[in-house]
C-alpha cells in the first residue's frame, strides 16, 4: 500500500487487514521500506530453494540449464565436475535431484 503519507489511517489499516501480505510505504518519505525490502526477501525465500550440485562436465546443458532459470551463487570447477551453489525456483529443484550434493 502505497502513499500511505497521504491517505487516511482508517483507509491503510483497511487495506493492510483486506490484502495478507501487504506492507504500508511511503515513496515520498521513505517510511515501510525496509519492511518492504523484508516481504521481498521473505517472499523470494518461500519460492525458492537454494543449493549445492554437482554437475559432471559432460552434461554442460545441465549448467546452461541452472543458468537459465536459477541464480548461481557460486560457481567452481572440480577435476571432473562443475559444482554450483545456486537459488532455483522450488518448482525447479526435482529436474537437478541426481545432481544435488548433501
Amino acid at each position: 500500500v502505497n502513499k500511505t503519507d497521504i491517505a487516511p489511517a482508517p483507509a491503510v489499516h483497511r487495506l493492510l487487514q483486506l490484502h495478507s501480505g501487504a506492507v504500508a510505504v511511503s515513496a515520498r518519505t521513505g517510511d515501510g521500506l525496509a519492511e518492504l525490502g523484508a516481504a521481498l526477501v521473505e517472499a523470494l525465500e518461500r519460492t525458492t530453494s537454494e543449493v549445492e550440485l554437482r554437475v559432471p562436465y559432460d552434461r554442460g546443458d545441465l549448467v546452461a540449464a541452472v543458468h537459465r532459470v536459477g541464480d548461481v551463487l557460486k560457481q567452481t570447477h572440480e577435476d571432473d565436475a562443475t559444482v554450483l551453489h545456486v537459488r532455483l525456483p522450488t518448482a525447479n529443484v526435482s529436474e537437478f535431484e541426481a545432481y544435488r550434493v548433501g
